[in-house]
């Protein structure tokens, strides 16, 4: 049994880890610059754009802590979500920091995700190397695996937004180096930047509890465990502090809304458990009919079935050691304390047993438990015989060209794919935007698609215009051309302004895109926004559905709305299917 960690080599890992974070960041750049030239900020980045650089009037930085994202989701601000807001102080710091480097050219932003990622690979490296006392080898494989996972790489590089997860998930690994090495302050300050980064860094200081407690430490008394232990709680007091004085607690937020009713909760954590694969491996698919087809759906299932037995390897391996110690202790009378292994082992599972807390179902909130099983996995192959080591490396080549394909695939995304269409209509829609005369004082959209789901305060701040924008209806279609598409005419009578819009009924619909309750709120098939806008939907129905937004309104294939404006107005119509964008002006 170790009593202390394997001792720090002549060549220090963390020059190590150093360079090899840099590499990966040169690499992310190099690949991505396709990716680049075509980015557009959806709803997640023009949030954190405008929260971060303070775009918005009277906003300053003390609105970090005490205000957070409060309008995050307020796509339609007369009916907001009416969520528990989320506060994010340190990741927005970190972006306020950036523009003096970038400015407002906003795809240089995603330098951010470059070094988040490339950290959190250089960390698995460093404790593989420091805490599990592997070789060079080994430990780079560790950190190829973690760096190729759909948890890491696939969900983390593409929305400056998603960058705090791999943060958070870095610093995470950091404070777990800290905590092995008994430097507690630097641990703590670690653990708190964390949770100021990424509020789901939260289960972390209880991990670096547990390991204050049993870490080898020779000559540590009980006592002196137990107060440590208790210390690993402060990061965790001081965010629930701020969350109870700004934010009246942890409760109704994004991550805590689907809890209810229970048994959606129980289907979300069901569905999780049979794909726990994605964590691991990129769902993109080569070849989608054909022969080629079955053999690309083997090599697929070949995968998952090699991940799987790893997996289970891993986890006997660890059951086993976990065994050992509870065995072990009827027999010392002393304190008990834990290999590297498994107290690496107790921040993977740790972080996979929150990822599976959460009412979310995004790989991304696993990144911090898959930087931590990939080295304890490749530790534990690393003790058994050639057969695994082999599988081991065969699957490394099966996850790479998955997740090499998604790079390829991305750089940049062919504009006949989902991507680059959603890109190529936000960048026309900004265009229209931005072209509108000084004298318009307020533009009202019909979108399919090109309009980002951000509070429209938001979107008019991060375009810097002085026109309000006002988001009406929003168009979902999916008809040919030869089916026909939107049909729109407007009349105008004294000042009131009134759209009749039309879809046809099989293949095309309207939405209120992320609009919240008050929605529903229809009397005799009308629906009454504010003064200003009014909706007949009488084709409309009140829906139940899985999600935060429920009950929700489907307005049907037709619908009829009356808007007053309050001075010069264009009216912007996005009519989706490859028909481009028009406009009307009304003074």
């Amino acid at each position: 049994m170790r009593d202390s960690f394997p001792p720090i080599r002549r060549n220090h890992p963390a020059l190590g880890a150093l360079l090899l974070a840099l590499a990966i960041f040169a690499l992310l750049w190099l690949l991505n610059i396709p990716f680049r030239r075509v980015y557009q900020a959806n709803d997640n980045d023009v949030t954190a754009f405008v929260d971060a650089l303070l775009l918005l009037p009277g906003s300053h930085w003390q609105g970090w802590f005490t205000q957070g994202h409060s309008h995050f989701f307020d796509s339609y601000p007369e009916w907001p979500w009416g969520l528990t807001p989320f506060a994010r102080p340190a990741f927005q710091f970190l972006i306020y920091l950036a523009h003096f480097a970038f400015g407002r050219d906003w795809s240089a932003y995603l330098a951010i995700n470059y070094l988040s990622v490339a950290g959190v690979a250089a960390v698995a490296f460093a404790l593989a190397r420091t805490v599990l006392g592997l070789g060079v080898a080994p430990s780079l494989l560790s950190a190829a695996f973690v760096l190729v996972s759909p948890a890491v790489l696939g969900c983390s590089i593409w929305e400056v937004g998603f960058a705090s997860e791999s943060l958070a998930s870095l610093l995470i690994g950091c404070a777990f180096i800290a905590g092995v090495a008994r430097r507690d302050i630097v641990c703590l300050a670690l653990l708190l930047v964390a949770l100021l980064i990424k509020e789901t860094a939260v289960w972390a200081p209880f991990a670096a509890a547990f390991t204050a407690l049993f870490r080898p430490a020779p000559g540590a008394t009980p006592r002196h465990r137990i107060l440590s232990a208790v210390t690993m709680f402060l990061p965790l007091m001081v965010w629930l502090t701020l969350r109870l004085s700004f934010f009246g607690g942890i409760g109704g937020s994004y991550a805590t809304v689907s809890f209810t009713p229970f048994k959606d909760f129980v289907s979300l954590l069901g569905w999780k458990l049979e794909h726990l694969h994605r964590l691991f491996v990129s769902q993109e698919v080569f070849v989608a009919s054909g022969p080629w087809a079955v053999v690309d759906r083997a090599l697929m299932i070949a995968t998952y079935l090699l991940l799987a037995s790893l997996l289970t390897l891993w986890m006997v391996g660890s059951l086993r050691v976990a065994w050992d110690k509870l065995s072990a202790l009827k027999r010392e009378l002393q304190w008990p304390t834990t290999e590297p292994a498994l107290l690496v082992t107790l921040w993977a599972v740790m972080g996979l047993a929150f990822y599976f807390a959460l009412g979310l179902s995004s790989p991304r909130y696993a990144a911090s438990a898959v930087m931590f099983l990939w080295p304890a996995l490749v530790a534990e192959v690393m003790r058994r015989g050639r057969a695994a080591r082999v599988a081991l490396v065969i699957s490394f080549v099966l996850v790479l060209v998955r997740t090499s394909d998604l790079l390829v695939e991305l750089n940049p995304p062919s504009e006949q794919s989902y991507v680059g269409r959603f890109l190529h209509a936000i960048a026309a829609m900004d265009d229209t935007l931005r072209a509108v005369p000084a004298d318009i004082q307020q533009i009202y959209v019909l979108s399919s698609g090109g309009l980002v789901t951000a509070t429209p305060k938001y979107l008019q701040a991060f375009l810097d215009m002085p026109s309000e924008i006002i988001r009406v209806i929003d168009i979902h279609s999916y008809c040919k051309r030869e089916e026909g598409s939107l049909r729109l005419d407007h009349d105008i009578m004294e000042g009131l302004v009134i759209l009749r819009a039309s879809l046809p009924a099989h293949c095309g619909s309207f939405f209120f895109d992320m609009a919240g309750r008050d929605s529903t709120s229809l009397v005799d098939g009308r629906l009454r926004r504010n003064e200003s806008i009014s909706y007949e939907l009488f084709d409309a129905q009140v829906i139940d559905h899985k999600g935060p937004l429920k009950p929700a309104i489907e307005p049907g294939s037709q619908v009829t709305v009356q808007i007053r404006p309050h001075g010069p107005a264009r009216f912007v119509i996005e009519r989706g299917g490859g028909e481009g964008i028009t406009w009307f002006d009304v003074h």
